[in-house]
This record gives C-alpha cells, sequence and structure tokens, in this order.
C-alpha cells in the first residue's frame, strides 16, 4: 500500500529486531517491556516483591522451630562432660613444681641480702632468703603467720639462735625482731609477699 498525501512510507525494522520505541507519553500505557524496566530500582537491580517471596507451610515452619529448640542434656551425660573437662585441664597444668639448687634466680632485697622466690599463690610466697655475712633484716610486720626454716649457717631473731634444720614461725601482725646472720646463712620462708617498704 502506498504512502498517503503528505505521508512518508514507514521504514519496517528487520524481522527478530526490535524497533526502538518511544517512552509511553501522557495518556498512553507503557509496553511490557518498558513496564518492567521501569519498575526496576535505579542501579539496575531487581526489585523484590511480594509475589517473588516463597512462603512456607506452616508444618515446615513448626518443623523448623524443633529443629532450633535446646533439648535438655541428661544427668549422666553431664557428668560424663564435666568430669573429661575436669580431668583436660588437670592434665594440663604441672602437678609438681620443681626447682634445682642451681635454679630459679637470685634478686637483691636489702643490703646483703638476695630473694629467690620459689612460689606465689594469692598473696602467699614461699621463698628463701641468703644472707651475706654481717647482713640483718630490720624490724618488720607481715599480713600473715611466716614460717622460717634455716637451710644454711646460722641466724638470730630476738633472743632465738638457729641452726641448719631449725623452725621459727612468727604470728600475723605482731613486729618481728630484726634477723642478724654473723657468718651468713640461707632461710627459707612461706608468708606473706615480702615487701621492703614492709620493714621498719
Amino acid at each position: 500500500m502506498g504512502a498517503g498525501p503528505g505521508l512518508l512510507p514507514r521504514t519496517q525494522p528487520p524481522r527478530g529486531l526490535r524497533a526502538d520505541r518511544h517512552a509511553a507519553g501522557h495518556g498512553e500505557i507503557a509496553h511490557p517491556s518498558r513496564a518492567g524496566q521501569a519498575a526496576r530500582p535505579a542501579g539496575g537491580g531487581r526489585r523484590v516483591n511480594d509475589d517473588d517471596l516463597i512462603r512456607l507451610d506452616e508444618d515446615i515452619l513448626a518443623a523448623f522451630d524443633a529443629a532450633q529448640a535446646v533439648q535438655p542434656v541428661p544427668d549422666e551425660v553431664s557428668a560424663r562432660i564435666k568430669s573429661r573437662l575436669f580431668n583436660r585441664i588437670a592434665d594440663t597444668e604441672a602437678a609438681q613444681v620443681a626447682i634445682a639448687p642451681e635454679g630459679g634466680k637470685w634478686r637483691p632485697f636489702g643490703p646483703g641480702v638476695e630473694i629467690k622466690v620459689l612460689h606465689k599463690h594469692e598473696g602467699v610466697m614461699s621463698y628463701l632468703l641468703r644472707m651475706a655475712p654481717g647482713s640483718e633484716l630490720p624490724n618488720h610486720r607481715h599480713p600473715h603467720d611466716e614460717e622460717c626454716v634455716v637451710v644454711e649457717g646460722r641466724v638470730q631473731m630476738g633472743e632465738v639462735s638457729m641452726g641448719p634444720g631449725g623452725y621459727l614461725m612468727e604470728r600475723a601482725g605482731t613486729l618481728h625482731p630484726p634477723l642478724r646472720t654473723v657468718d651468713g646463712a640461707v632461710i627459707f620462708l612461706r608468708g606473706a609477699a615480702p615487701k621492703v617498704e614492709q620493714l621498719i
């Protein structure tokens, strides 16, 4: 059919190719393909609407809830778990603490006196004091009872003189008399962690 008066012939797009269409104007219904594009959010992402959601049946939801519920552990199982846990903790802790005579480290503690810490727990310490000849520890106090055993040499505490193997305990809070040695000594003590500022 020829073109009418004043009209140009319409160019037909090749088969299989879609001609570019102008946007729908006022009062027009957008082509479905354009309507779908218009419904997409900025950025090219796909907009999700209620029709896209997958709705599960109530019995399936109930099964999911049941699977997530916390099941009580039988008493015998709980006891077995605790036993294995405590045994593993015990295995990781050293059953013994052994320090050879040449082990450990001597540190200065007052004039002519050195200290070697053997063990400390909750403010109570086991330690050695090595005293040079003529050295002494001044009067001092401790918040715990203090036990003393002479290992080497001889010491004088107040009116008490002790050699190797001698034992002495000073009560907590009391004023301990000076501890002296003439020829030098090594003593073992157990009590509150000693502090130089406690010396009087």
